[in-house]
């Protein structure tokens, strides 16, 4: 690859390079439990969330809050499943047909999915925050994928971090930030083999207000 051609795929790639964060939150004055991986959900919904200006200003409604109130639940589990392939496949759609199927080609190493869980522990009651409630604890991450998001390398589950840090409380934020971004488009043009990074950001409370939790619980 001579130095030309490199940067114009880096140039391409940063292009579509871009940043996104969801939030993994209870509705005002909702107090809604995170189901574990096993327990059966009946309510199933899934929507796409879209942004401008490569994630900078979002289009439609980036929090699970309106979705829970929608259908009046009092348990969720949520996903986050981010796919760059899809940015990269519409904006290939556009122009001559020729330079579409080129530009597909060439950007095709620097395409990417993840999926993130957000579960509670097993046997461990957890409450989802609201975005207006306090958090005595607070923990960043990143999370490390090969093979353009196929493969997890390394980095937590936020239930790991839930039962890890013992917190009965919790909200979740999923982001592709401006570094992550960075970071994937060099890991893939120095070693392609799709290694890609998304930051997790878990916020939460534990001590005595686990047991108040459990005991709500009970009684509901």
């Amino acid at each position: 690859m001579t130095l030309r051609r490199g940067a114009l795929l880096a140039a391409c790639a940063l292009g579509l390079a871009a940043c996104g964060a969801v939030q993994i939150e209870a509705p005002p004055g909702g107090r809604i439990r995170i189901m574990d991986l096993d327990e059966p959900a009946k309510v199933r919904d899934e929507r796409v969330v879209w942004y401008l200006l490569w994630g900078g200003k979002p289009l439609s409604d980036t929090s699970t809050a309106e979705t829970i109130a929608r259908h009046g639940l009092r348990e969720v589990r949520v996903g986050s499943h981010e796919s760059r392939f899809d940015r990269a496949a519409n904006r290939g759609r556009r122009g001559q047909p020729v330079r579409a199927a080129a530009l597909l080609a060439a950007l095709a190493l620097t395409t990417a999915c993840s999926h993130v869980t957000v579960a509670a522990p097993y046997a461990r009651d957890t409450r989802l925050l609201r975005r207006d409630e306090a958090a005595s604890v607070r923990r960043q991450y990143r999370a490390w994928f090969a093979i353009w998001g196929l493969v997890r390398l390394s980095g937590k589950d936020p239930g790991d971090v839930i039962r890890d840090e013992g917190l009965c409380e919790v909200r979740v934020r999923v982001e592709d930030n401006v570094p992550d971004a960075g970071i994937g488009v060099l890991y893939t043009l120095v070693e392609p083999i799709g290694i890609i990074p998304q930051t997790i950001v878990v916020e939460g409370n534990r001590g005595a207000g686990c047991a108040e939790a459990r005991t709500e619980r009970r009684s509901g």
